[in-house]
């Protein structure tokens, strides 16, 4: 496993593989990185303050009780505005660059959100000048693939162990990407394509019991992570759950609301459950 060392002495991201496995389970938070690279800062128009607005806050903590229970967990330790780990290893922005690249982008990367992100809103351009597409490629080989290399080598592992593995992306979402839809949780599975339907409906099924408003795939349906390692057919199945910010954040503040313990308890409690029965 790559963990290429860098000049901020951060590596590209935090694991915890148990030595022994005990569940099929991996659990991944590609979005919840915090640290900003000196040299990145530098070329932002932003504060950090105002980029934090681009993570998925408090996740990794959310699932932090992986590590008592056995669970592989891994999450990102480099902040997504620097890269997004949840996009395709292409897919660059020509509009970010100062080299023509001559890509035919996705529709996230044509709105500004490639694997090097643009923007961090709409209108809210992160750099100050365009970059290389020799510092892209510098992102996506140093933290990029030791990601991804880590979660192939992971669920291959878990796979030889007990005939199937099992992916949970972990995400939030911000009320205001939901408009006046009263969502707490929504489940993607790439409409069935990610993952078994008995899986897909047992989660979905147990963030219901806990009285939570759940729904599946509209409006996120399951990122690149999902897309790529979810292979039912295979016995690797993969599931993306997006957990509205409102349950644990102050409105419009970076900071934990006292319903942040209650959540992390049931979240603990729907995947130990989930666990049980698979």
């Amino acid at each position: 496993m790559n963990t290429s060392e860098y000049s901020d002495s951060q590596p590209p991201f935090l694991c915890r593989f148990p030595a022994q496995l005990t569940t099929p389970l991996l659990l991944s938070s590609p979005h919840s990185g915090h640290f900003y690279p000196r040299e990145f800062t530098e070329l932002s128009q932003y504060d950090t303050e105002m980029l934090q607005n681009f993570e998925d806050p408090f996740v990794d903590e959310i699932y932090s009780f992986a590590q008592k229970t056995g669970i592989s967990y891994i999450n990102a330790n480099y902040a997504r505005a620097y890269v997004d780990l949840n996009r395709a290893p292409d897919s660059f922005d020509n509009l970010l660059f100062k080299d023509n690249i001559n890509l035919n982008p996705c529709l996230n990367t044509k709105n500004g959100y490639g694997v090097i992100p643009r923007l961090i809103a709409t209108d809210m351009p992160i750099y100050k000048e365009k970059l290389t597409i020799a510092e892209a490629h510098n992102r996506i080989n140093s933290i990029y693939m030791p990601y991804h290399d880590a979660i192939s080598d992971e669920l291959a592992r878990i796979k030889t162990k007990f005939g199937k593995a099992i992916l949970i992306d972990c995400h939030s979402m911000p009320q205001k990407a939901l408009g006046k839809d009263d969502i707490d949780i929504i489940i993607g599975d790439c409409f069935g394509a990610s993952i078994s339907p008995l899986l897909s409906d047992s989660l979905l099924a147990k963030f219901s019991s806990q009285g939570l408003k759940v729904r599946k795939n509209h409006i996120y349906s399951g990122g690149y992570i999902t897309k790529t390692y979810g292979k039912p057919k295979d016995n690797i199945h993969a599931i993306q759950i997006e957990i509205n910010r409102k349950l644990y954040m102050l409105p419009d503040k970076y900071a934990k609301s006292p319903g942040f313990d209650r959540v992390c308890q049931l979240v603990s409690n729907i995947i130990t459950s989930f666990l049980q029965e698979i």
